[in-house]
């Protein structure tokens, strides 16, 4: 009876010990567990943070521009040889230059095997004041004649109201243009008598306005002027435009050069409105030019079956380069937008395709529904919130 009763107490204990060995190790592998987890979700978190950080949405600005075919649309007028000869140029392409001023001269002796002759810069003065009393002349004889038809009609009217005194004055200044006319012969026939023998073998050409001095033409300096715009085609920005220069020895009405109206420019753009969006007279572009950035508004719109193709911007002369040809590329800025900007990782995307910003709100945050104005890839403008608003971005 002892024996069986410690028996039964003895097994007792090793029972217990097993059991609260099972318990002991279920209650290890939660706590395992749970710090498993908790150490997965720390993680997620500092990783999540570690990629995100607060920025200040700021004022700035978004400009778009792009690559466009241009055409350039000048008043220009063609210089032409008078008579055939050997020329002699004086003035470099792209220099700007007084009426009247002599371009080049023509050695009209063929026969003549003597090259490089040089004519005088005292000959070269000679003929410029020669030429400005011929000038002189020629409107002192129209003048003349607007006096003449003046008197003539005031003494077909002089029966009506029309006084003696006015029609004195009239005659006082007919004398006064004749006696001018009579001071400039004299001092035109001395000029011409001194310059008869260059006259003889050399014929000078000179510029009939002022402007820029172009030695390449290209053939369509009649065509593509600016009061052409609006009758611009798309063909027009596919055509080739060469240009060409005149040799040494130029025949008579061979163009050696052109004229180009120094204030006057208009380029013509070839407008993609899946690049540039939808444009309208006004808008304001930035052009690179050789000379730099010039601003301008877009001036004229031409429309085919009701889309933009073809815009025409202003812009001075100057801006440019006179010996690149007709057709050609140029970089346009042709979208400035302004507003508050941020990261275009501050963005989210809602599942209505819109967007929204998560604004820091103490230790948490809210979002704000944005509307996209403008993006470049690392900024977008937006609007929705304000300038100095902090938000989140990834």
């Amino acid at each position: 009876m002892a024996k069986a009763e410690t028996m039964f107490f003895g097994k007792a204990p090793k029972k217990r010990r097993k059991f609260q060995l099972k318990w002991a190790k279920l209650l290890h592998f939660l706590f395992l567990f749970a710090l498993t987890l908790l150490i997965l979700e720390m993680s997620w978190l500092y990783l999540a943070n570690l990629f995100q950080k607060a920025v200040v949405a700021r004022v700035g600005v978004i400009e778009k521009g792009a690559w466009m075919e241009v055409l350039l649309l000048r008043e220009e007028q063609l210089v032409t040889a008078p008579v055939a000869g050997r020329m002699t140029m004086l003035i470099k392409s792209g220099t700007r230059i007084p009426r009247n001023e002599i371009i080049a001269w023509l050695d009209t002796n063929e026969k003549s095997r003597e090259k490089n002759l040089e004519i005088s810069a005292a000959t070269l003065e000679l003929y410029k004041q020669y030429q400005e009393l011929m000038q002189d002349e020629i409107a002192q004889k129209k003048d003349l004649e607007r006096i003449r038809n003046n008197i003539a009609w005031w003494s077909e009217h002089s029966g009506h109201n029309i006084s003696d005194p006015d029609l004195e004055l009239l005659k006082q200044e007919k004398e006064r243009v004749l006696r001018t006319i009579q001071k400039i012969l004299p001092q035109e026939r001395q000029i011409r008598q001194k310059l008869k023998p260059v006259l003889n073998r050399w014929r000078f050409i000179t510029s009939e306005q002022a402007g820029y001095f172009s030695l390449a033409t290209d053939g369509w300096e009649k065509r593509l002027q600016p009061a052409a715009f609006e009758s611009l085609t798309e063909d027009d920005f596919k055509r080739d435009y060469p240009s060409k220069k005149p040799g040494n020895y130029v025949k008579a009405g061979e163009v050696i050069g052109k004229l180009i109206h120094p204030f006057k420019q208009l380029v013509a753009v070839k407008v993609h409105p899946e690049q540039a969006g939808r444009v309208k007279k006004g808008d304001l572009w930035r052009l690179k030019t050789k000379n730099g950035w010039v601003e301008a508004p877009v001036t004229y719109l031409k429309k085919i079956n009701g889309q933009p193709v073809i815009a025409g911007v202003e812009i001075p002369l100057t801006a440019t380069d006179l010996t690149l040809p007709r057709q050609g590329r140029m970089f346009i800025v042709y979208q400035k937008v302004t507003g508050v900007a941020i990261p275009v990782q501050a963005l989210y995307q809602q599942a209505d395709l819109s967007y929204c910003v998560r604004i820091v709100k103490g230790s948490s945050y809210r979002e704000q529904i944005v509307q996209v104005l403008a993006s470049d890839g690392s900024k977008a403008i937006v609007t929705g919130i304000e300038a100095g608003t902090t938000v989140i971005s990834r």
